[in-house]
């Protein structure tokens, strides 16, 4: 009787080790990129492709990140991704929520129509939109500044046509809220927007994380909008920045593997931060779990 009750606890104990041991190769097999790219980062000047892989140099080259700084003006090209990307987390979370909120809450002839028409954007590539982009903001003056890759978002022109995405995730979290909020808000002389930002908008943290960390994904790895708005060196972001350090010429033997590895490390340090940070929040509020989700 002993036996037969063990048995099937010993095959579900041994299903368990077997999904964690799958489990555990496959997060290795998604983690080696990472790990190559820190164990170049951390080797000697030629070593970059020595066979045998080293993981683990011996001795690392800590230098390598400090040389990331002197070879070229990296501070100043984090210091301007943050810039673009702060302004234009901020723009697309209120712009966004605010239409979001138009979308959800108010009642206005067309308002079907429009939104249908907002979420076709969807299927137009983005790359087509660049050339009348250029030809306007070249004749207004914006070339070269950071205005072309910020001015946008606070208008729901989020790169890439992610606007309207992040409009129908705030409609869609907007809808789950009661009316009766906002009628009894409404009762006591609450105007528009007084309900939308002092008794909806509190209740969307999710969703708002949600929107900020694709946002700040977006905008801080954004290579092809700076290349196409930023040509002075000092204006340029991280993600044009790191391909400084692939000099014209020659070979892959001149080419700084090791600065590229430690700059693009670096770089990838604000948006594992931002994702561990409000990952609790993104997850409710991707899955449009409502008042519950709060």
């Amino acid at each position: 009787m002993t036996t037969v009750a063990i048995a099937p606890r010993m095959r579900k104990g041994l299903r368990t080790i077997i999904l964690y041991v799958i489990l555990l190769g496959i997060t290795s097999l998604l983690l080696f990129p990472l790990m190559w790219l820190v164990s170049t980062s951390l080797k000697d000047i030629g070593k970059e492709f020595s066979l045998p892989i080293q993981l683990v140099p011996s001795p690392p080259i800590w230098t390598n990140y400090a040389l990331v700084f002197e070879r070229a003006t990296f501070g100043v090209f984090v210091r301007n991704s943050f810039l673009v990307t702060i302004l234009s987390v901020t723009g697309s979370v209120l712009s966004c929520s605010l239409v979001g909120f138009s979308f959800a809450r108010l009642r206005y002839p067309g308002r079907d129509l429009l939104f249908g028409l907002v979420l076709s954007t969807m299927m137009l590539p983005a790359v087509i939109q660049l050339i009348p982009q250029f030809i306007v903001f070249n004749r207004v003056g914006w070339i070269n500044t950071f205005l072309p890759l910020v001015v946008p978002s606070w208008f729901c022109q989020a790169n890439y046509g992610q606007g309207a995405f992040y409009i129908f995730l705030m409609r869609q979290f907007f809808r789950t809220i009661p009316i009766e909020f906002d009628e009894a808000a409404r009762v006591d002389g609450a105007s528009t927007l007084q309900i939308f930002w002092h008794v909806v908008l509190p209740q969307a943290i999710p969703p708002l994380t949600a929107v900020g960390i694709f946002a700040f994904l977006s905008n801080w790895s954004d290579f092809l909008y700076p290349l196409v708005f930023l040509q002075k060196l000092n204006l340029q972001t991280v993600a044009l920045g790191i391909r400084l350090f692939h000099t014209t010429g020659g070979g892959l033997e001149q080419i700084p593997f090791r600065l590229m590895a430690a700059a693009s490390f670096m770089a990838l340090i604000p948006p594992v931060i931002v994702l561990l940070v409000g990952q609790r929040y993104f997850v409710r509020g991707v899955t449009l779990s409502g008042l519950a989700g709060r």
